[in-house]
């Protein structure tokens, strides 16, 4: 699991590459920087996105699917 996370960041960085002005993919990396206990990082990206104006349904759906997961895992258990 910890290898897609690194292959996010790096899918992540090839978007922002291409477009230095996305800011979904900045939010997107940063949460897989925090997986991976960069958290300075992801600091670094999710204050990027923020600086260039996150899509906020890309926040919401985020979070939502996160929730849903926990959700899930409760009522497993």
């Amino acid at each position: 699991m910890k290898e897609d996370y690194k292959h996010a960041v790096e899918d992540y960085t090839k978007a922002i590459e291409i477009d230095p002005y996305n800011a979904d993919a900045y939010y997107r990396r940063s949460r897989a920087w925090l997986y991976l206990g960069e958290e300075e990082k992801a600091k670094s990206d999710m204050k990027t996105a923020s600086d260039i104006g996150i899509n906020n349904t890309t926040a919401i759906d985020e979070i939502l699917r996160d929730y849903d997961r926990a959700w899930k895992t409760l009522g497993n258990l």
